[in-house]
């Protein structure tokens, strides 16, 4: 069976403590379908409940993560500037100097120290946190760009977890682009 780690029959002590050391990989996204724990269980396949005496649940601790990313804009107008609104959830706080980094596809201009605007209806990022936002573009050993890393840090306290919704004005790529849906990447499209 697959995560699942059997050891031979063996004759155990009461009192005495048994340890294991295991390597395990941490799933890149939560996965919902599963049991977001470890179980030890003794007589796991066995048949009559009986025959199985002990078990013991340990929560794992929650996967840090962000999901239901969604970026909306208003025009795809080449060149044009426009506010992109943002929008996430995460799964863990964002510590005060700690931070939240976005991969943006060549093309977008953003100012070097961004300023993060606040989305009607929709809960704002905590003022007491003074989160700063900076811009950088990420270049080839030759200068050619490759992406922005859009980089937010809480500068006075944490962001907590959960929703988060913010605009960012940018300037649209110079030159006109596809993105098409359905390819075999993180984002599921040509450009993520």
């Amino acid at each position: 069976p697959k995560n699942t780690l059997l050891w031979n029959s063996a004759t155990y002590v009461a009192g005495e403590k048994y340890g294991f050391t295991v390597k395990v990989s941490i799933p890149r996204f939560p996965v919902a379908t599963m049991l977001s724990a470890f179980l030890l269980q003794f007589g796991w396949d066995a048949l009559e409940l009986a025959d199985r005496p002990l078990a013991y649940v340990i929560p794992a601790p929650p996967v840090e993560t962000i999901i239901n990313f969604e970026v909306r804009y208003l025009s795809n107008v080449v060149g044009l500037m426009q506010r992109v609104s943002v929008v996430l959830e995460t799964s863990s706080v964002v510590p005060k100097f700690g931070m939240l980094r976005l991969q943006v596809p060549e093309g977008f201009v953003f100012k070097e120290q961004c300023s993060l605007l606040p989305m009607p209806g929709e809960p704002q990022l905590p003022a007491a946190a003074a989160v700063g936002c900076a811009a950088e573009v990420v270049l080839t050993p030759d200068g050619k760009a490759t992406e922005t890393l859009v980089s937010l840090t809480p500068k006075a306290g944490d962001i907590p977890s959960g929703r988060l919704a913010f605009s960012i004005e940018v300037r649209n790529p110079s030159v006109a682009r596809t993105n098409r849906a359905g390819r075999d990447t993180v984002c599921g499209s040509e450009q993520c």
